[in-house]
This record gives structure tokens, C-alpha cells and sequence, in this order.
């Protein structure tokens, strides 16, 4: 079966909605895409990028003239955070291979630098959002993006912390020690 954004968003009451919508899909880069797992096909990634987009775009009330200019400095700065992140990974396996204590400060510095930088990313990001959005919709973007990855942890069988709070997620349905 083919991937059609136009069938995933039928339902969607606001034309204005749905123009600025099928936009963002268009200039939305791969670079976004290389987050989602390697294991999922094709058509399952560009159906998980359209829906982080159309629930970005509704929840910011992006216009198709903002999204034309958000999107891309999205994916930038995604891209950016992800190598990031890679190299903070990278060099947190590297200190279980350190001999001295002088060798793991030495790495967890550099992790403390790396995380600064990110950190810098970031608010940099934010900034650059803002001139776009307005601060009240930029500051919204975390609370956006983690509402995204539970929605899909859920619809991929995973779970986000947000169910069963306090259960033994291991064993769900099973009774727990009391």
C-alpha cells in the first residue's frame, strides 16, 4: 500500500489546517527522519514524520508561510541535537574502558562540555523559533514533542510513563507484590 497524506488527514475540519500541513510534509527533510528507527520501512517512517507534522502544525497553528520557514530550521537543529547526542553515547561507553580516574574525568568533561553545547543548541533553537512563531507557541514545542513520542511509543506497543504509573510495567495485568 502505498503512503497517501492526503488519507491520514481526511477527517481534519480546517482547510487552513490541511494546506499548511501537506506543506510541512513536502519541505520536511530526511534529516528528521534518521531519528526514527532503522527498523521500520519506508512508508512507516514518512506515516510517523506526517504525523508528527500534522500534530505540530495543528497544536502550533502553523500557517503554510510559517511552516515553509519553521520546518527547515526544525530539521537543522534536530539534526544538530541528534549528533549531539551521538557523541555524548560515544564517549559515556568509552569511560567503562578507562583504566584511571584521571581518564573517565577526563571523559566525563568532555560529556559536561558536549551537554553545555547542547544546551546552547537548544536556546538557540528556541530563539530561532521564536522569530518565526512568537515565544508563547516556541515554548511549546518540548511539551509538543514529548506528547509525539508518547502517542507513538503507545501506538508502537511501548510505554511512554504516562500509563500504569506505579505498576510493574513487566507484568502488566498481572497483581503485584503487596
Amino acid at each position: 500500500m502505498i503512503f497517501n497524506p492526503i488519507h491520514m488527514l481526511k477527517g481534519i475540519a480546517s482547510p487552513h489546517f490541511f494546506c499548511a500541513a501537506l506543506l510541512a510534509l513536502s519541505l520536511s527533510s530526511a534529516s528528521t527522519a534518521q531519528k526514527i528507527s532503522d527498523d521500520l520501512n519506508p512508508q512507516q517512517k514518512e506515516k510517523i514524520q506526517a504525523l508528527r507534522i500534522a500534530l505540530f502544525v495543528e497544536s502550533l497553528e502553523l500557517t503554510a508561510e510559517e511552516s515553509v520557514q519553521f520546518w527547515p530550521v526544525w530539521n537543522e537543529v534536530e539534526t544538530n541535537i541528534r549528533d549531539l547526542n551521538e557523541k555524548i553515547r560515544e564517549k559515556e561507553k568509552s569511560i567503562a574502558e578507562c583504566s584511571t580516574d584521571e581518564a573517565a574525568h577526563k571523559l566525563t568533561q568532555e560529556i559536561h562540555a558536549l551537554q553545555n553545547e547542547m544546551l546552547t543548541l537548544k536556546f538557540d533553537g528556541y530563539e530561532q523559533f521564536s522569530e518565526i512563531i512568537g515565544q508563547r507557541r516556541a515554548a511549546l514545542i518540548p511539551q509538543i514533542e514529548r506528547k509525539f513520542r508518547g502517542q507513538m511509543m503507545r501506538r508502537m506497543g511501548g510505554d511512554s510513563g504516562h500509563q500504569n504509573k506505579g505498576q510493574n510495567r513487566g507484568f502488566q495485568g498481572r497483581p503485584g507484590p503487596h
